[in-house]
């Protein structure tokens, strides 16, 4: 179920049946934020992308680019969760916001069960795939507001090396 403003009091009867919630969390960039503005008003914004409830609730939540619609940075989005900030600099509601570790469970845990992948890759165990990759930055190192700073330098597959970036 893919929810940008959500009616959060339907929530705990979807926990229950166990319905994976899509975040295309694309760091609402100033068009949309202020589009969204206008249609649902300032206060409204506030409860986009509730991903702290969603959580809370038991949820199971995944986050996505929504590519092309909006970026395929993955630390843009990263930030976004994180630090509840649009790409205009407003904070949405911060009480909404997430850690670096439950934004990461959701990019590759969350994915992976939305996928119906969850037996095989997700997390790191014995018998899964185990695809990886090499960041410029720690993202538990960096401020949040500047999560989408981060690079991949290198992206390793199957045990091949499959990118690295170049200075």
């Amino acid at each position: 179920m893919s929810q940008t403003r959500p009616k959060p009091w339907k929530w705990p009867n979807d926990a229950k049946i166990a319905i994976a919630i899509t975040v295309a969390w694309e760091g609402w960039s100033p068009g949309v934020t202020q589009a969204r503005g206008d249609v649902f008003g300032e206060k409204e914004l506030g409860r986009v992308m509730p991903l702290k409830t969603a959580l809370g609730l038991g949820m199971k939540v995944q986050g996505n680019s929504d590519y092309p619609c909006s970026p395929m940075n993955p630390f843009l989005h990263l930030r976004s969760a994180v630090a509840r900030q649009t790409r205009a600099g407003n904070i949405l509601d911060p009480r909404e916001a997430i850690t670096v570790d439950e934004a990461h469970h959701l990019m590759t845990t969350g994915a992976a069960y939305a996928g119906f992948e969850e037996y095989k890759r997700g997390t790191l165990e014995l018998g899964k795939l185990a695809d990886l990759i090499v960041l410029s930055e720690d993202p538990y190192e960096v401020p949040p507001e500047s999560l989408e700073c981060i690079h991949v330098d290198k992206t390793i597959v199957g045990g091949e090396i499959v990118f690295e970036r170049t200075a």
